[in-house]
């Protein structure tokens, strides 16, 4: 019996650049001299998935601080009302001055 569904169907995770790991670490949004505190909820080479209480009125660069790894110049690429993702600019292994 054939399926009524398409096989050539990728989910979105099929379709990341880069492997996605889960955790829940407390970190900081520095954006245009405000900070709020968050939960980095994912994390990839490529950028992360944060769970912050409000949307953030920001076209610029921010730079997410995570405990236990570092700071990173991040740009906010979505945004809902429960969270965001956020885009690393530069190399997951260098911290933003």
């Amino acid at each position: 019996m054939a399926s009524r569904y398409p096989m050539s169907i990728a989910s979105p995770s099929d379709r990341r650049k880069h492997h996605r790991c889960g955790l829940n670490w407390p970190g900081m949004l520095h954006a245009g001299g405000a900070s709020v505190a968050l939960d980095v909820v994912d994390i990839s080479a490529g950028g992360a998935r944060i769970s912050l209480p409000l949307l953030l009125d920001n076209d610029g660069p921010v730079v997410l601080q995570i405990d236990r790894i570092g700071s990173f110049l991040a740009e906010i690429v979505w945004q809902d009302g429960s969270g965001a993702g956020v885009r690393f600019l530069d190399e997951l292994n260098k911290t933003a001055a």
